[in-house]
């Protein structure tokens, strides 16, 4: 191969040859001033870069060949590149010259080569046709690099890699592939020759890559084990085409002075399937469970009919029709709770600062007379409470408020019934129903009360697990501690 058509070769073969084998007469070279820049340029690759002829005479040999054979130029250049070759692979190099004058591209072919020293090296080599003005093929150039060290981290970590349940891949900061585990080849389809040495981008689908390109930059800068897309659905790109949700685990490590991440891939797509499986599962759950609390509603609702038509039937005491009231506004208590769970977005909680509102007016829309106002105050952890706590809370509440209704303040006398629901320690709440009316008559103990309305108190703060008080100063307040 001439000089003519590789200007810039620092270490061409002079006229005549040089080495041990005669050597192709080399054309005149150009100027000094033509090749200077580009001879720097190719003796400061990192890559070994070297000319053949035809023949497969060496024509040129860089800095970084010196470098990675161990043989200075002087002693290479017009021998044959076999000297490098294993003795157990003779047929490698003319099959690789048969490839290229066939046409197939050879890249990125690891092969082991020798050293001066007689030390072998693993290598990655791409091969490509050097061609003269007319298209010809007059010699190979062929481009080396010493994968020795990417090899002796992939003789490390094989063994747990391979026994990793996971795909496994480890990635250079060019976002090289470095290695890979047999279970990335079984996951994505490649075999683990296609992709070695190749851009990490090839498992990622294309409308993903820039910003990839991105993240990583930001990895490499401040590398630290984490999760890969926090809070974002990630994919992975199949050999054939098709994606899969992924969970990716990123891990920094340093490998001969070089830093690399390993990035751990698990294939989560049975794991969306029985996800999506469950929330199916749960929203048929929860219509189901809204419909019960509908039908509920609407039979607690009917029972609250009944008790109404009862009461107002001709002939029934007065004292009859006071007690079907009350029984009526204690099954509407109810009611109005699962009414609101049904109509809420969550089936688990009932939000109870609304519900003692709307409770409180239809208590005293019911009971309530003169110039008497009822006043709810709740912080805001007490909101929600579970159905379980909602339910004796409500009827205990329907009892407390509507006994102040109905006896703290006779003949129109006007005051005020004050609700309050509030924290009263971790895990706790109190319960406060307070009226500043004319109090218990004196000397009437709780204990001693016979009367249903009390006895119905009494089984809610049973059944509430809590501890209450009665207090007569200036009204009358009933307090209530018990556990959420």
């Amino acid at each position: 191969m001439s000089k003519a058509r590789h200007p810039g070769r620092a270490r061409d073969v002079a006229p005549g040859g040089g080495g041990s084998a005669p050597g192709p007469k080399a054309a005149p070279a150009p100027a000094r001033g033509s090749t200077a820049p580009l001879a720097a340029l190719v003796d400061s690759c990192d890559d070994a870069i070297i000319a053949k002829d035809l023949d497969g005479r060496i024509t040129s040999w860089n800095a970084a060949a010196e470098r990675i054979y161990g043989y200075p130029a002087a002693e290479v250049l017009g021998r044959s590149l076999s000297f490098l070759v294993p003795p157990d692979r003779p047929d490698e190099l003319p099959d690789i010259h048969r490839r290229i004058l066939a046409g197939e591209p050879v890249e990125h072919f690891e092969t082991v080569r020798l050293r001066k020293d007689g030390r072998p090296i693993d290598v990655s080599v791409t091969v490509s046709p050097v061609r003269d003005a007319d298209g010809r093929v007059v010699g190979f150039s062929v481009i080396a690099r010493d994968i020795t060290a990417h090899k002796q981290v992939e003789a490390r970590f094989r063994w747990l890699l391979d026994a990793a349940p996971d795909a496994m891949v480890i990635v250079d900061h060019q976002g090289r592939i470095v290695l890979v585990n047999a279970q990335t080849e079984r996951l994505f389809g490649h075999p683990r020759a296609d992709l070695l040495g190749r851009s990490v981008e090839r498992l990622i689908p294309e409308r993903f890559r820039a910003r990839h390109s991105a993240h990583a930059i930001g990895f490499f800068a401040a590398p630290t084990v984490r999760p890969m897309g926090a809070g974002r659905e990630l994919f992975a790109l199949r050999r054939d085409g098709s994606e899969f949700p992924a969970e990716i685990s990123l891990s920094p490590m340093e490998s001969g002075g070089e830093l690399l991440v390993t990035a751990a891939i698990r294939d989560i797509s049975d794991r969306r399937a029985v996800e999506d499986q469950l929330k199916a599962s749960l929203r048929d759950k929860e219509a189901l469970l809204r419909e019960v609390h509908h039908r509920v509603k609407n039979n607690l609702q009917i029972v609250c009919s009944l008790l109404h038509l009862q009461s107002n039937e001709a002939g029934v005491s007065e004292h009859a029709r006071r007690t079907l009231q009350e029984c009526e506004q204690r099954v509407l208590a109810m009611s109005t709770l699962h009414e609101m769970l049904y109509r809420s977005g969550d089936l688990g909680r009932v939000n109870f600062r609304e519900y003692l509102r709307r409770l409180t007016a239809e208590l005293l829309s019911t009971y309530g007379g003169g110039d008497v106002r009822v006043r709810v105050r709740s912080d805001g952890e007490a909101a929600g409470l579970g159905i379980d706590k909602a339910v004796p809370l409500g009827l205990l509440i329907n009892e407390l408020v509507a006994n102040a209704l109905k006896h703290a303040f006779p003949e129109g006398r006007p005051g005020e019934v004050v609700v309050s629901l509030k924290v009263s320690g971790p895990g706790a709440l109190a319960l406060t129903v307070r009226d500043d009316g004319v109090g218990m008559a004196a000397g009437v103990e709780r204990r001693e009360s016979s009367t249903l309305g009390m006895r119905i108190v009494e089984s809610l703060c049973r059944q509430l697990k809590g501890s209450f008080e009665f207090r007569r100063d200036a009204g009358t307040e009933f307090r209530l501690v018990f556990p959420v």
